[in-house]
């Protein structure tokens, strides 16, 4: 292996419905203090406007993996859903749900009566469902926050 090549991996995106939205940049989940810690000088700086904003998992080729379950109010309160995530990533019950015509399986991450996370896509089988749910959980663990923001 080469030195300094960058090898792709999967990523946590931040996204927004609205067209003014801006994001200076984004800490890693992985290292982002939790909710109520004080914030340190290198804290990056965030701005959003009104609208909603979300998180999605993209896999190396840039395929959603899987995504938020609902939209935040603002910035830190997706943060915090993607820390929530992580935190209780070893724990969480993934639930696979058929809806839809034609029929399509869908897989959903519980923990403790919440939906932690849920699939960005439907599966024709219930079993690549399933698959697809035990593959996000084990990228979510090691995935990076991303500065990319899509408005």
């Amino acid at each position: 292996m080469t030195e300094g090549v960058a090898v792709a991996s999967a990523r946590f995106q931040i996204f927004s419905t609205a067209p003014d939205f801006q994001l200076v940049s984004v800490i890693k989940p992985s290292t982002a203090e939790p909710a109520g810690a004080s914030a340190s000088d290198d804290e990056p700086e965030r701005r959003a406007s009104s609208g909603q904003v979300g998180w999605r998992l993209l896999a190396a080729n840039n395929r959603s993996l899987g995504q938020s379950p609902t939209l935040f109010s603002d910035v830190e309160e997706c943060l915090d859903g993607m820390r929530l995530l992580r935190r209780r990533l070893p724990e969480v019950e993934i639930v696979t749900k058929c809806s839809g015509r034609p029929q399509q399986w869908t897989w959903h991450l519980h923990y403790d009566g919440a939906e932690l996370a849920v699939s960005s896509r439907g599966y024709q089988r219930r079993i690549r469902a399933r698959y697809a749910g035990v593959s996000f959980s084990q990228l979510a663990l090691v995935a990076y926050g991303s500065p990319c923001v899509v408005p």
